[in-house]
């Protein structure tokens, strides 16, 4: 358990980082680099207070960038997961998160 923690917060710290490069503020290379316009997150249990947070604040986040996105709950579910994460890829997603239901077992959709 502690090991699918220490992943989501990498996650966060990546996802709070491409946010940031989104601002409308700075230049040069930023510039250039694609603007985030959808986004797309799977978590393994929306109900779970800290990705109903999380989830709650990259809404925000999108919203203050104009990006859309898309919340799915994959249930605690590894296929679901699976299958939520292809049709974001298929959905051509700029920014898919990955909150995993199992670290592991989820590596093969990554």
């Amino acid at each position: 358990m502690k090991k699918g923690k220490i992943l989501s917060i990498v996650g966060l710290v990546v996802f709070a980082l491409a946010l940031s490069g989104c601002s409308s503020s700075g230049g040069g290379a930023a510039d250039s680099a694609k603007e985030i316009k959808s986004i797309g997150i799977t978590v393994g249990d929306i109900s779970n207070p800290f990705w109903l947070a999380m989830t709650n604040g990259a809404k925000e986040s999108a919203a203050e960038i104009g990006a859309t996105i898309s919340v799915q709950d994959a249930a605690q579910d590894l296929a679901v997961q699976a299958a939520q994460i292809d049709t974001f890829i298929t959905q051509k997603m700029d920014l898919i998160i990955v909150g995993a239901v199992d670290s592991v077992g989820i590596a093969p959709a990554v």
